[in-house]
């Protein structure tokens, strides 16, 4: 009889604030002290998806951070938004939480 152990994946709700005052909002799960995986979840969808990875980041020690794009979900809009606009933000986001980082 082989052995079964299951790792629970944890969950953080959370948001950080950019530099120019916009609320980006995230959930984390997996591993919190594991390495960070960014996840741009697609369209129509929002930081929830990561629920769907949140037993394999566990399995695989690994932190899994999906934030709400811009205007979905609890993000606040950006105007005159692009992408290097959102690239901006999930790098602050990472600063924030200390991978030069800002989640969690």
């Amino acid at each position: 009889m082989s052995e079964h152990t299951s790792v629970r994946p944890a969950e953080v709700n959370g948001s950080i604030v950019t530099d120019d005052g916009r609320r980006l909002s995230y959930l984390e799960v997996g591993d919190l002290k594991g390495p960070l995986v960014l996840h741009n979840h697609g369209g129509p969808s929002s930081r929830l998806e990561a629920r769907l990875f949140a037993n394999a980041a566990a399995k695989n020690g690994l932190r899994f951070v999906c934030v709400d794009r811009p205007g979905i979900g609890r993000s606040d809009r950006q105007r005159a938004r692009t992408y290097s606009g959102w690239a901006g933000g999930q790098k602050q986001g990472g600063g924030q939480r200390g991978e030069n980082r800002n989640f969690h």
